[in-house]
C-alpha cells in the first residue's frame, strides 16, 4: 500500500512535522484500513497452516496409535520365552528319516 510507506508519511518534512500529514488519514489506524488486504491474506494463510498441522497430527495419531500399543510388548521381550520354546520344539521335532 503506497500510503504506508515512510516517504509518503514523512515526505521531506523536519523532525516531528510529519504528524500533520497523518491528520487527514486519521492517524495510522486510517492507513491500516486502506491496506487491510495483507491482514486478510495473513489470516487465510494462518488458517491453512492450522488446518495442515491439524491434519498432520490426526494422521500421525491414526497411523501410530496401533504401533505404539504393540511396541512396549516387543521392546520388553515378554514373548521371548514363548517364542524360543516354540522354536526349540520345532527344531527338535524334525521329520522322520526316510529308509
Amino acid at each position: 500500500c503506497a500510503a504506508a510507506r515512510p516517504h509518503a508519511l514523512a515526505g521531506g518534512r523536519g523532525h516531528g512535522q510529519h504528524r500533520a500529514g497523518l491528520a487527514g488519514a486519521r492517524g495510522l489506524a486510517g492507513l491500516a484500513g486502506r491496506c487491510s488486504t495483507a491482514s486478510r491474506d495473513l489470516s487465510d494463510r494462518m488458517a491453512a497452516l492450522f488446518l495442515v498441522v491439524l491434519l498432520a497430527v490426526a494422521a500421525y495419531h491414526w497411523l501410530m496409535e496401533p504401533f505404539l500399543q504393540v511396541l512396549p510388548a516387543l521392546l520388553e521381550l515378554r514373548a521371548l520365552p514363548w517364542t524360543l520354546l516354540v522354536l526349540a520344539i520345532w527344531l527338535l521335532a524334525g521329520r522322520p528319516a526316510v529308509r
